[in-house]
C-alpha cells in the first residue's frame, strides 16, 4: 500500500530536475542523493543500489545514471516498457547476476583487464557456502 505511494514520488520527483529524463531513459522509481548514491526500484522484483560521487548539473550521479540506464536498457526494465511475456524473472533473470555484472562493468568503464574477480573466487569458492548464502 505504501510502496506504491512511495514509487509514485520517486518517479515523479526523485531525481531532482532530472526526473523527467530518467524516467524517459531509465523508467524506473528513482531516489538520488547528493552523495552521489541511487536507489532504484524495480516494481515487483528488485531494488538497485548505486553509488558514485561525481554530479550532474541536476546533483544526480553521472555513473550511477549511466548503470541503471544501461541495466534497464539491456534487461528491458522500463516500467512503462510493453513485456513479451508474464514470466520477467524466468526470462530476464535467469543469468541475472552474470548480465549485471557485465553491465556495470561497461557501466563503470571497466574491462577484462581491471577485472578483480580472480581475487574474490579463490578462497570463497573454497567454502562450501558463499557469503550471500547465509
Amino acid at each position: 500500500e505504501h510502496a506504491q505511494s512511495v514509487c509514485s514520488v520517486m518517479m515523479s520527483c526523485g531525481m531532482y530536475n532530472g526526473a523527467g529524463n530518467w524516467m524517459m531513459d531509465v523508467g524506473l522509481p528513482a531516489k538520488s542523493g547528493v552523495s552521489g548514491c541511487i536507489l532504484a526500484v524495480v516494481p515487483g522484483i528488485c531494488g538497485i543500489a548505486l553509488f558514485s560521487p561525481k554530479l550532474n548539473e541536476h546533483g544526480n550521479s553521472v555513473r550511477g545514471i549511466e548503470a541503471c540506464r544501461l541495466l534497464s536498457t539491456q534487461l528491458s526494465l522500463h516500467v512503462l516498457k510493453k513485456k513479451e511475456n508474464s514470466s520477467i524473472m524466468g526470462s530476464r533473470f535467469s543469468s541475472g547476476s552474470q548480465v549485471a555484472r557485465s553491465t556495470l562493468k561497461s557501466a563503470m568503464g571497466m574491462t577484462e583487464a581491471s577485472n578483480h574477480s580472480e581475487e574474490y573466487s579463490g578462497a570463497a569458492s573454497k567454502s562450501k557456502k558463499k557469503a550471500w548464502e547465509v
